[in-house]
């Protein structure tokens, strides 16, 4: 059993048209959780994963993988110019590099118009409503993997408790199974360990909060760490940055 539509609610914490500096590339070591979207107007990129590597061309839009590790960098000197967006499509996991071509005159190509014309005019609130919408274009597309009922389940109360304590045991309990089978079913359908996810969902959590300038004692308390040099520490170690320098740098990142 699938998990229900109205379920399926994206999250839209960053996006813009942008032109990034010459030096800019992307380099995930770890799975992020969300995936960016990107359509490209200008410029030659390169994409790789653990599956492959390929070149981004442009008319096409592209939503990266929310959980393997990926690097993105430019192969030319040309200037490099694109619609970007990081999406949370959870419980949802992207699991590899999806396309979507936007030939001329598509609805697909008027869509990828409309959004960007709401983000050149600034309209938060249309750019969120018209991203309720893309799973709909990506729905039929293998990479893009909605979980089973009990697991959306799981991971809907993990969603609603990173504030709190959360431990194999309870997570088990919730679905009725053993813990040591419960953690073998949770590592083979999302490919990491509970406590992996529910440290990456955190992580996420803390980026988008800090995003919006939230306090550092706050964002800490909203992960579940009420010790904001314990937060500090694990931040730094997932990201490579503390938490003041990503809210820094959070926006120069497309």
């Amino acid at each position: 059993m699938t998990l229900p539509r109205e379920e399926s609610r994206v999250r839209v914490f960053e996006f813009g048209n942008t032109m990034p500096p010459p030096e800019w590339e992307l380099n995930e070591p770890m799975a992020t959780g969300y995936s960016r979207v990107y359509y490209i107007t200008e410029g030659d990129l390169r994409y790789e994963d653990e599956y492959e590597s390929c070149a981004i061309d442009h008319d096409t839009l592209y939503v990266l993988p929310s959980s393997i590790p990926y690097r993105v960098k430019k192969t030319t000197d040309r200037r490099f110019a694109c619609m970007f967006l990081h999406i949370d499509f959870s419980p949802i996991s992207v699991v590899r590099l999806t396309r979507l071509p936007a030939s001329p005159d598509s609805m697909l190509a008027h869509y990828v118009r409309t959004l960007q014309l709401a983000i050149a005019d600034r309209r938060r609130d249309v750019v969120r409503s018209l991203c309720q919408a893309m799973p709909a274009f990506l729905d039929t597309d293998p990479s893009f993997r909605r979980p089973s009922e009990e697991m959306a389940e799981i991971l809907s109360y993990i969603e609603q408790h990173l504030d709190e304590k959360i431990d194999i045991e309870l997570l088990s309990q919730r679905v009725g199974y053993h813990p040591n089978y419960f953690y073998s079913f949770f590592k083979n359908t999302m490919r990491i360990t509970p406590h992996q996810y529910i440290i990456k969902r955190r992580i996420l959590r803390a980026q988008i909060l800090l995003r919006s300038d939230c306090p550092i004692g706050q964002v800490a308390a909203s992960v579940g760490l009420s010790d904001a040099a314990s937060f500090t520490r694990l931040f730094k170690s997932i990201t490579g940055k503390t938490p003041t320098q990503y809210a820094k740098s959070a926006h120069m990142i497309p």
